[in-house]
């Protein structure tokens, strides 16, 4: 079967629902909107990125870690962040500190506060 392209003066718009209902979709097909460019974009660049860190990186990661679902592009940047911030908790060491502060007065009658910074 030949596939056809649309004219370049075919007008092309968008139909967007929320719901899956005959009133959500009727509303929508009476109301379409023009196509944004950047939301365009937007996708594009989510389907790029799907096919190379999901589709490409999954089935390496069953191969290699079985039992593993998937890695996707939200995926793994979660992960990543939650395995970082887990080897900043584990590289943390803790450190004694004192803060020595004092209200004192001076011979004069004036009052002050005095702090320790080192010994």
């Amino acid at each position: 079967r030949k596939r056809r392209a649309l004219k370049k003066d075919t007008p092309v718009e968008r139909v967007v629902f929320n719901a899956i209902t005959k009133s959500a979709v009727t509303t929508a097909m009476e109301h379409p909107r023009q196509i944004d460019g950047e939301l365009v974009d937007a996708y594009l660049a989510r389907r790029a990125l799907d096919y190379l860190v999901g589709f490409n990186l999954s089935p390496v990661l069953w191969r290699k870690l079985p039992g593993s679902r998937s890695a996707g592009r939200v995926q793994s940047v979660a992960l990543r962040i939650v395995c970082d911030r887990e080897n900043e908790i584990e590289m943390f060491r803790p450190q004694e500190y004192w803060n020595v502060a004092a209200n004192l007065r001076a011979p004069d009658g004036t009052d002050f506060e005095a702090r320790l910074y080192s010994l």
